[in-house]
């Protein structure tokens, strides 16, 4: 009778085993999707950040400036790679491309300035700024 016995608890033992490796295996694939999911996430808050920053940058020179022409000499100057068609600023840095639109109307130069990567808008910020009446 012993010997009919030995047989069936080390089945059971062997199906617990299998059964705690599933499992296990699956908890696995779980986590890993979740980690990969959070990468993503990182990846993406990093972009924002960056693109907010540079957004940021564009309008603090906006800001100090006095006029159309001392806002985009001002961008030149902080962006040496900046390309200016008219009142259009675009800057190329190596992960975004920033777009400057400046437009003066009753003395208030205005900026729409936006963010893009892979032709995906990130962040956008309209900035403007009072020159006087007589501007």
């Amino acid at each position: 009778m012993s010997r009919l016995k030995q047989p069936r608890t080390s089945s059971i033992f062997l199906l617990e085993l299998i059964l705690a490796i599933f499992i296990f295996i699956l908890s696995a694939a779980v986590c890993v999707e979740i980690l990969a999911a959070a990468r993503a996430c990182s990846k993406e808050a990093a972009s924002l950040d960056i693109a907010v920053s540079e957004c940021s940058s564009v309008a603090e020179t906006v800001y100090s400036s006095n006029s159309l022409p001392d806002a985009i000499n001002g961008l030149t100057a902080l962006y040496p790679e900046a390309d200016v068609k008219g009142s259009n600023v675009t800057i190329e840095t190596d992960s975004m491309i920033v777009n400057c639109h400046f437009a003066v109307s009753d003395g208030m130069l205005s900026c729409h300035i936006e963010a893009l990567s892979e032709d995906e808008s990130i962040y956008t910020l309209d900035a403007e700024h009072f020159l006087g009446k007589g501007a």
